[in-house]
């Protein structure tokens, strides 16, 4: 059983990071755009090591070093959560080739095993770039003994697992309620977005935070980890206290959780994902009058239903956007004044008020609609290629659709950030101002980069939305064109001009590659 399961996660592998076409049918732009992946990947994972190193550091400042292993829990299980949440329908369920896999001589249970290694292993990966380097900075700075290291080390391991467990049963529950709808993408939309929400509102009640002291929301925070999160507690006493019982019962709950869940997603498998791909069908149509639209509303029209249609494409390209929305009402009951009183500076406040028309911009950035509506075509294409209409009008519908899922957003969010941060008229005005800007320029830049980087050949969608070198690139621009200002702002110390320039300059940039995009024209290769 063990064999097959590692040649089924073999093949999911060369599969899911395009390395079987690489190095059997790979050309040379393809190798390329791999490089370019792999670079992306790479910057990507400094950027989180960064990250990791500097929150530890900090913790290590405030003389708070021992809650970190607390917080390393807490972190490993946010990133497993949300990363198997959105990925759980493209890996575990739904996936194109389900009657192929299944109709080999394997068990239900060794296509689970290898589809949840396969899950398992992007976990994984994300937590050795999140808490290695963490972990790194707090052994160093405690000065831990040797057991406790190897603690540290297996930790990697067993960290994921019990957050992976909890994820994937929600997401068969949630597969399970959908399936009883018509319209069940809308449904699993629905309910996914409301469980992330809820879970992170969740996290956001665990502390007070009533303190001006930095210190004490630091340990107030550590605190209501090991409250709320009893794995987080097991994990801070052993390796703190080089306890091997709390440890061991920490690998024991967290081994079992995934094994439970081999055994609950074995059992339901081969049902849900036969009811998966059952087609709903209505009787009692009736003949009605014929509507006439528009190119580019009957295109409009396909490309919002096409995108309602995957719920991983939705979760995918929404979260940013809706997390911005969630930033916004949180931020309705703060007061800039904390900063200043919590770090000691006078005028942080002050300065965090005039940076605020360059916070949506992160949020916007984080993946556009556009980076692979082109991909998503896939071996369809030549229908839309060949329609009697212009090209650019079909970059326009797919365009809009981003406009539409973000703008009422945006406008909201700078509303709310605006009596929130109570900024004055200048900040006000481009606090509207950029993010719309901001957010024509990142919607035709994604459909640039993806005419630049497209993939046709896909077997699922998460494929495309995922993993594909237009997304990747995407969030790279996104996160440059916004580190940029707010570095300028910060070097130059004035962010009203900065911000000012910017707002033109991707006003500028986005004139610039829609110009390019009407002179494209699409072909079948």
């Amino acid at each position: 059983m063990m064999r097959k399961c590692a040649l089924l996660f073999k093949v999911q592998l060369l599969q899911q990071f395009g390395i079987n076409r690489l190095l059997h049918s790979g050309t040379s732009r393809e190798k390329r755009q791999m490089l370019l992946l792999f670079i992306g990947g790479v910057l990507l994972a400094l950027l989180m090591a960064g990250y990791s190193v500097g929150a530890a550091y900090g913790y290590v400042y405030l003389g708070l070093e021992n809650l970190l292993p607390s917080m390393l829990i807490l972190i490993s299980a946010m990133i497993t959560m949300v990363t198997t949440f959105l990925k759980g329908n493209g890996i575990l369920f739904g996936f194109q080739d389900y009657d192929m896999i299944m109709s080999l001589p394997v068990t239900s249970f060794t296509v689970v095993l290898s589809r949840m290694a396969s899950v398992y292993g992007i976990n994984l990966l994300f937590n050795l770039v999140a808490l290695v380097p963490a972990g790194i900075v707090y052994g160093i700075a405690a000065n831990i003994s040797l057991s406790a290291w190897i603690m540290l080390f297996f930790l990697l391991f067993l960290a994921p697992l019990l957050p992976l467990a909890a994820a994937t049963l929600l997401c068969i529950l949630i597969t399970a309620v959908s399936l009883q709808f018509r319209h069940r993408n809308l449904v699993t939309i629905v309910l996914s977005l409301s469980l992330i929400f809820l879970f992170l509102a969740g996290s956001m009640q665990t502390t007070q935070w009533n303190s001006n002291d930095i210190t004490a929301l630091g340990k107030a925070a550590g605190d209501a980890v090991n409250h709320y999160y009893p794995p987080a507690s097991l994990v801070s006493k052993a390796v703190v206290n080089s306890s091997w019982a709390d440890y061991g019962l920490f690998a024991l709950i967290s081994i079992g959780g995934a094994l439970l869940l081999l055994a609950v997603l074995s059992h339901f498998y081969t049902r849900l994902n036969t009811l998966l791909g059952a087609v709903h069908t209505r009787g009692g149509y009736q003949l009605k009058e014929l509507r006439v639209s528009t190119p580019f509303r009957a295109l409009l029209s396909k490309e919002l239903r096409r995108y309602f249609s995957c719920s991983v494409y939705v979760l995918n390209t929404a979260m940013g956007v809706l997390l911005l929305l969630a930033l916004s009402i949180a931020l309705l009951f703060f007061d800039p004044g904390q900063i200043e009183a919590a770090l000691n500076l006078p005028g942080a406040g002050k300065w965090f008020c005039s940076l605020a028309p360059l916070i949506p911009l992160f949020f916007i950035g984080l993946s556009p609609t556009t980076n692979s509506s082109i991909s998503l075509e896939g071996k369809n294409r030549w229908i839309l290629y060949s329609a009697p209409v212009e090209t650019i009008t079909i970059f326009e519908s797919k365009i809009a659709v981003n406009l539409i899922i973000y703008l009422p957003c945006v406008l909201i969010s700078s509303l709310l950030l605006a009596l929130g941060l109570k900024t004055g008229l200048w900040e006000t005005l481009l606090l509207f101002v950029l993010p719309v800007v901001y957010t024509f320029f990142i919607s035709t830049a994604g459909i640039m980069i993806n005419l630049k980087f497209p993939l046709y050949d896909w077997e699922s969608e998460y494929a495309v939305v995922k993993r594909g070198t237009a997304v990747l690139i995407s969030m790279l621009l996104g996160f440059l064109t916004t580190l940029a200002p707010i570095a300028s702002a910060i070097l130059l110390k004035s962010p009203l001009a900065v911000t000012a320039v910017f707002t033109l300059l991707y006003a500028a940039l986005t004139l610039g590659i829609y110009q390019k995009l009407k002179a494209v024209r699409l072909f079948v290769a």
